[in-house]
């Protein structure tokens, strides 16, 4: 059974809200809530990233609460992240799509100037 009803209220979104944050339907969630579907497994992801939880404990799988971000251990260069890391990553994944854009285009010319700027 999935958990989506109980994080969403523990968070007090409204299901609009929580719609708009993974970028679905209102009906979508509706019909998750009421178990007249289920979402797919991207939407499933979503969820548990949103809700700080692990995919089991989300789809039912498990009752021990797990967060994401704290079994995030390696980036993509498989270097382990430190809490800085992991805790920047949990404040990008509640931005926007357009949010996370603009913070991507602004971190790359950060990047790409560092030796130019002069602190």
């Amino acid at each position: 059974m999935l958990k989506i009803k109980d994080l969403r209220v523990e968070k007090g979104y409204t299901q609009k809200e929580l719609a708009e944050k993974i970028e679905t339907s209102c009906k979508n969630i509706w019909a998750w809530e009421n178990a007249k579907c289920e979402p797919c497994v991207a939407d499933i992801i979503k969820l548990a990233r949103l809700f700080d939880v692990t995919v089991d404990y989300l789809t039912g799988n498990t009752d021990e609460l797990g967060a994401i971000t704290n079994n995030v251990n390696y980036g993509s260069d498989g270097v382990v992240l430190n809490k800085e890391q992991k805790t920047l990553l949990s404040y990008f994944d509640k931005l926007t799509p357009f949010e996370r854009e603009s913070i991507m285009i602004q971190v790359k010319a950060l990047a790409e100037n560092k030796d130019k700027i002069k602190a």
